[in-house]
């Protein structure tokens, strides 16, 4: 099998549905949550057939971050890179919030966790307005990815 590596500022394309791709980009990895990838996912999607250069890829409008194993999804062909930039925009700011209630199916959690990339998580309990903006952290599978680019959710309920 080939050894698959990836480093920081890598350019992922993904397949929407065969006429339309996104891209994202591998900014960091962060030890607060596993030790996994934190990619920014761009908003605008490209005809399949156009292919965008790295600058015009990167002056496009972040649509969010989260984290994820980059890896499987190259594995099971979901991605591709495409191409690398240090360009990684700030990301000593990006700040995101984690349900840590044991019952994965509350509708209202007295138990948030909120954090920067690679500090420690703060628990807040109840979510408050301040940080519903905040990026949801958990690490997720490419599956819950491709959902939220196409739909604009995960496909699961948060809890508020």
């Amino acid at each position: 099998m080939k050894r698959i590596y990836i480093k920081k500022g890598d350019i992922f394309c993904i397949n929407i549905d065969n006429k339309e791709k996104v891209f994202f980009q591998f900014l960091t990895t962060d030890i607060t949550q596993l030790n996994s990838c934190v990619i920014r996912v761009f908003k605008k999607k490209y005809c399949i057939s156009y292919t965008p250069t790295i600058n015009e890829i990167l002056k496009d409008e972040i649509d969010f971050y989260v984290h994820t194993i980059i890896k499987l999804g190259i594995k099971n062909n979901v991605w591709e890179k495409v191409g690398h930039s240090m360009d990684l925009g700030q990301t000593d700011n990006i700040m995101f919030k984690m349900d840590a209630s044991e019952n994965r199916i509350v509708q209202k959690s007295y138990n948030w966790l909120i954090w920067r990339i690679n500090t420690p998580m703060i628990r807040i309990g109840e979510m408050k307005e301040e940080y519903r903006h905040f990026h949801y952290g958990p690490v997720l599978p490419y599956t819950f990815i491709i959902n939220r680019i196409k739909t604009g959710d995960f496909g699961f309920p948060i809890p508020e």
